[in-house]
């Protein structure tokens, strides 16, 4: 999705990689330098770059199925009659299943965006030789006060996306992770003229750590259009910041796929497992229903006893 990023991917990834001996006469001869270490710093690398494009493509899959939940909703909801629109707005309020399915669309698409933040880090580390903090935010401050040690260019790049979107989604992710769903009810309004539109939209203040001023109306933020252009602006955000970082590490010789085993293949080993059902899980949930009630009953009383205390003894 980003061709900057695989450039500087494979760059990086050719400069912990030894060099192939030049005549195959050494590597036959056991010369070729490759050590145990070289392998685990390889390792190391792959675990640690291939976050970005991972978390990238979830966002990604993150805004489509949002957008496919948002066409379906508004697909499911029966038309009015012309009779219940007269000179009225009609509203529908849409199946709890249809808005967690939206929501957890939402749920993903700030969750991978925060985490796509957060995995740019090791390229600016590797780059410009730099211990710097895992957490993009804290990163975003020290380039806003000039402490982060990384070239003007780059430090105005990351300053600039944190107080566009960066961290506004850091603040919707956060509030989402601690306090509440950031996505409200969905339902449907039609207008006198028949046409009709989705009202979902996100708290207005994620900022806000207090569920008792959690508001959704001051102002209105869509949720798809504004998980669009989170999304949007930090695709743009992370292909200006790639191509600049290729102006420091040069045109790689080969680009490398990002694909690295998380444990070597051992010869002769085939490790594996079945492929269930898909009832199987929705059994089994059945199964523990029925398996633990007598045993909750039995272990804890009826439900039809009298409340146990609330207050609990301090000794």
């Amino acid at each position: 999705m980003n061709p900057w990023h695989v450039m500087v991917m494979s760059q990086l990834i050719q400069e912990v990689t030894p060099k192939a001996p030049a005549h195959l006469a050494e590597a036959q001869t056991g010369t070729y330098p490759i050590s145990g270490e070289d392998v685990r710093r390889q390792r190391v690398l792959h675990l640690q770059l291939e976050q970005f494009s991972y978390n990238l493509r979830g966002a990604y899959h993150a805004v489509l199925s949002l957008e496919a939940h948002t066409r379906e909703m508004l697909d499911a909801v029966p038309k009015p009659t012309v009779e219940e629109l007269s000179s009225r707005i009609l509203i529908r309020q849409l199946p709890e299943e249809q808005t967690l399915q939206a929501s957890w669309a939402v749920d993903r698409l700030l969750d991978s965006l925060r985490k796509g933040q957060n995995s740019l880090t090791p390229y600016l580390s590797h780059i410009f030789k730099r211990s710097l903090p895992s957490s993009f935010s804290v990163l975003a401050k020290r380039c806003a006060n000039h402490t982060a040690q990384l070239p003007a260019e780059i430090e105005r790049q990351i300053v600039d996306y944190w107080a566009e979107s960066g961290n506004r989604v850091k603040e919707y992710r956060d509030f989402a992770q601690h306090y509440a769903v950031v996505a409200s009810d969905a339902r449907v309004g039609f207008l006198p003229d028949g046409s009709s539109g989705l009202f979902l939209v996100m708290v207005s203040n994620p900022n806000q750590k207090s569920l008792r001023h959690m508001v959704f109306n001051a102002p209105y933020v869509p949720a798809l259009g504004y998980c669009r252009d989170a999304f949007l602006i930090f695709y743009s955000f992370s292909y200006s910041l790639f191509y600049l970082l290729l102006r420091y590490v040069g045109h790689p010789t080969t680009l490398i796929a990002m694909f690295g085993l998380k444990d070597p293949l051992v010869p002769g080993f085939v490790d594996g497992y079945t492929v269930m059902p898909t009832s199987s899980v929705d059994e089994e949930l059945w199964s523990i229903r029925e398996r633990l009630k007598p045993h909750l009953e039995e272990r804890f009383g009826l439900l039809d006893e009298a409340p146990r205390p609330r207050t609990v003894a301090v000794d």
